[in-house]
């Protein structure tokens, strides 16, 4: 009868440990998908704070352009993208 106890004793507790388990792999799942949520979030803000011009923006063409006038808006908005990129802290590669 004390065997008979002890080994449903030990099933309990087996199973109680095995709920613990589960349990604590499903935190450990969680927290991982929280990191790459993060990881994710951190990248796009890196992201965010870079800007890309083509060689278009840097070697303005006259060639390009049968309006000098759009030519000259273009040049203009790119001195603008400059400026704000610059007072923003956003790095602008060129």
């Amino acid at each position: 009868m004390a065997n008979n106890q002890l080994a449903i004793n030990s099933l309990r507790v087996l199973e109680e440990h095995e709920i613990r388990i589960t349990n604590l792999e499903q935190i450990a799942r969680e927290q991982a998908e929280l990191g790459v949520r993060i990881a994710k979030l951190e990248l796009k803000l890196i992201s965010k704070k870079n800007q890309v011009q083509g060689a278009q923006h840097r070697l303005h063409n006259t060639g390009w352009y049968k309006d000098v006038k759009k030519l000259e808006d273009i040049v203009n908005r790119d001195r603008l993208k400059r400026c704000m990129c610059q007072d923003n802290g956003i790095f602008l590669l060129e």
